[in-house]
């Protein structure tokens, strides 16, 4: 009867390790969904971030070509106003001394 006795209850630790490994399993199971899960919504947030850095990086050239563009109209105008004064003192110089104008 100890022998019966004996293997009953090496089947009883034998099934509480075997609860034991199903309980860890399933625990681990859990985790590594959660694990997929939160991957998941990290891929689609780095989708949805790529996007926004090329819009950004779009918008932010365009409003360096803007800016580009403003700069050159202002020095171009600059210019222009410039090159008007010389021809007005140089003329208003010739007509002084000649009394051709």
């Amino acid at each position: 009867m100890s022998n019966v006795k004996n293997l009953q209850d090496k089947t009883k630790e034998v099934k509480v390790v075997v609860k034991d490994n199903l309980n860890k399993a399933l625990d681990r199971d859990q985790a590594l969904g959660d694990i997929e899960q939160r991957a998941d919504r990290m891929h689609e947030q780095a989708g949805v971030f790529q996007k926004q850095a090329v819009r950004l990086k779009r918008k932010t050239c365009w409003d360096n070509y803007k800016m580009l563009l403003i700069l050159l109209i202002v020095i171009g105008a600059v210019a222009a106003g410039i090159i008007v004064l010389l021809l007005i003192i140089i003329i208003g110089s010739v007509c002084a001394t000649t009394d051709n104008c």
